[in-house]
């Protein structure tokens, strides 16, 4: 005798640096098993693996890993916490040290009202000479190994679009990685210095956190950014 089916609601979000929606579903006890197996290796690579397989599964398009591949960072992490929330809850508890203290608190969070930072305009051009530059673009999910290694060579690798001269650009998906790493060695620390504001504007899920130490007493403020800062 067949079993009955359960319903499976179906949920719209937009992704945020397209404005495109996105139908998804909540992730069932087969993806958070994958999940908990992962979460037990404390394999950061692993753990990203298998958020990767979980948004991939809930999202309703025949084109889902097409999709899911095709997201920032930024837009990935927003994905996920907001299909955790439609699974799970909406609040999560995060462990956060006092700025005053140093003592550890457990803080609940509303996760229903994260935001993703723009990118502030201008920061994605850095300029070597006033003929020549380099284009600068968001690390995609293929980049998340990288960015969770130890050479930060390679993730500024992967975030080259192109470069460009008085004569023609350059397009770094028709060079090598010798040849770009060629490249960057040649730059000085003021070129390195504005690659950097351009990482550090990049686009991410935010939320400020406010709570008072349970320990001092005092009250304090924790800027939350990316999904580890919520479910480590």
């Amino acid at each position: 005798m067949a079993l009955p089916v359960v319903k499976t609601p179906t949920y719209e979000l937009k992704v945020p640096s397209t404005g495109k929606t996105l139908k998804y579903r909540p992730f069932l006890v087969k993806e958070e098993k994958i999940l908990m197996m992962a979460a037990e290796s404390k394999d950061p690579n692993e753990i990203t693996e298998a958020v990767k397989k979980i948004v991939i599964a809930c999202v309703e398009s025949p084109k889902a890993e097409e999709t899911v591949n095709s997201f920032s960072l930024a837009d990935f992490e927003y994905v996920f916490i907001n299909l955790r929330c439609r699974s799970v809850g909406e609040s999560v508890e995060v462990n956060i040290a006092c700025s005053h203290c140093g003592a550890e608190n457990k803080v609940k969070v509303d996760l229903s009202d994260i935001e993703v930072t723009k990118m502030e305009k201008g920061k994605e051009k850095v300029e070597i000479t006033n003929e020549m530059g380099i284009m600068l673009k968001s690390p995609g999910l293929n980049d998340i190994g990288d960015m969770t290694g130890d050479d930060p060579m390679k993730v500024l690798i992967r975030c080259i679009d192109y470069i460009y001269d008085s004569d023609q650009v350059y397009k770094a998906s028709e060079s090598t990685d010798a040849e770009l790493t060629e490249f960057v060695d040649s730059l000085s620390y003021k070129h390195l210095e504005a690659i950097k504001g351009f990482f550090d504007s990049m686009p991410r899920v935010r939320k400020e956190i406010k709570f008072i130490c349970k320990e001092c007493g005092e009250e304090d403020t924790y800027i939350a950014e990316g999904m580890t800062d919520f479910f480590s």
